[in-house]
């Protein structure tokens, strides 16, 4: 079983993809969250398969996500988004699974609209359901003219599973500039 405090040590950061906007504009922001490397490399085809013989199919993270401005005293949010990403282990018999990996149970991604994701490397099944990248848009006239600082936090909530402890992991990013020009 994966303790909690492997879980400790996850990284987020916020890239401002428009750094410069006028009054009347809009300002985006990419939050990108993961968990701890040694975390996502401990999870492996022999973790799931021994999940799923103890009948525990589904694996389920919610995200929550908070953009903020930085004052001089607090903190105001902007913007908050949850979703949910999961997993739902199933028997394949996908010849190209079967002869890369040698395996014969696979995840089975379902995203934050509810599509089903198929993923052709085990790899690939770990980051989607254990790092997240998220659009957050601003306004302008919320920011102010000049220039803010803007930073995010985001939370991942598992539950408990055959292979994990229930925790939530918390990161910050560090804050950065934008500017608001007066048109």
């Amino acid at each position: 079983m994966i303790s909690r405090n492997v879980l400790n040590r996850a990284t987020a950061r916020v890239v401002p993809l428009t750094p410069q906007a006028g009054i009347n504009g809009t300002v985006s922001f990419r939050v990108e969250f993961s968990f701890p490397q040694s975390f996502i490399d401990s999870i492996t085809l022999d973790t799931i398969r021994a999940a799923y013989k103890q009948y525990d199919r589904r694996i389920r993270v919610r995200y929550t996500v908070r953009l903020y401005k930085e004052g001089a005293i607090i903190k105001r949010t902007l913007r908050e988004i949850t979703f949910v990403k999961k997993w739902i282990l199933y028997w394949t018999r996908a010849p190209d699974i079967l002869e890369k990996y040698k395996a014969y149970i696979w995840p089975l991604g379902v995203d934050e609209e509810g599509r089903a994701v198929f993923f052709n490397s085990f790899d690939d099944a770990k980051k989607f359901i254990f790092t997240s990248s998220t659009m957050m848009t601003v306004t302008a006239p919320e920011l102010g003219v000049g220039e803010s600082r803007i930073g995010a936090t985001v939370k991942a909530r598992l539950w408990r599973h055959t292979f994990i402890e229930a925790g939530t992991l918390e990161a910050s990013t560090e804050p950065v500039s934008v500017q608001i020009l007066q048109e």
